[in-house]
């Protein structure tokens, strides 16, 4: 039986995609590229994980479809409906440290600054996690500003004082809050 300790969610089963088991699914950005690594992934029953092997990977637009050997049917892949998906990440060079280095989520309360000019844009509400990419949603004013979590844009955290600084392109936040 595989130990819990080691797994990490690395995405969720959306829905069922096709007569013949297939699923829609999202990852979270940072295991994209270890995907082409993956045999199997782990869904958690009965509060148990349970080995699911992966029989094909693609992309399908902001997703992915992941048909599983031995779900052959909708029904089937219906019952995994909203399931998370994990694996063991001792199992994949380089992801624990990766992992151990920074969690977007902690940036979740920070406030964010302007690096220009020092001044603050807002607090993070929340961290929307996409394939290809992680956003920061930051409540300014009331409204709300979705930023790039990457180095070009995220220039500087200070996790002490839970503030960051992000380098905007000029215009972007008078363009995204007009």
């Amino acid at each position: 039986m595989q130990s819990q300790k080691n797994l990490r969610s690395v995405g969720i089963i959306h829905k069922a995609h096709s007569l013949k088991g297939a699923l829609k699914v999202s990852f979270e950005a940072f295991f994209i590229p270890y995907l082409s690594q993956v045999s199997h992934f782990y869904l958690l029953q009965n509060a148990l994980p349970l080995p699911y092997f992966v029989e094909e990977i693609c992309p399908l637009g902001a997703h992915y479809l992941l048909k599983f050997q031995d779900i052959d049917a909708r029904e089937q892949a219906f019952a995994l409906h909203g399931a998370e998906i994990y694996v063991d990440i001792t199992q994949f060079k380089g992801l624990e440290k990766l992992l151990e280095q920074f969690d977007t989520g902690q940036l979740i309360g920070f406030e964010v600054f302007d690096e220009e000019t020092n001044e603050l844009i807002g607090v993070v509400d929340d961290i929307l996690h996409y394939p290809a990419q992680e956003l920061m949603q930051v409540l300014v004013d009331g409204k709300e500003l979705l930023i790039n979590i990457n180095e070009e844009t995220l220039v500087a955290i200070d996790v002490e004082t839970k503030k960051c600084w992000v380098a905007l392109p000029e215009g972007y936040l008078e363009t995204f809050l007009s």
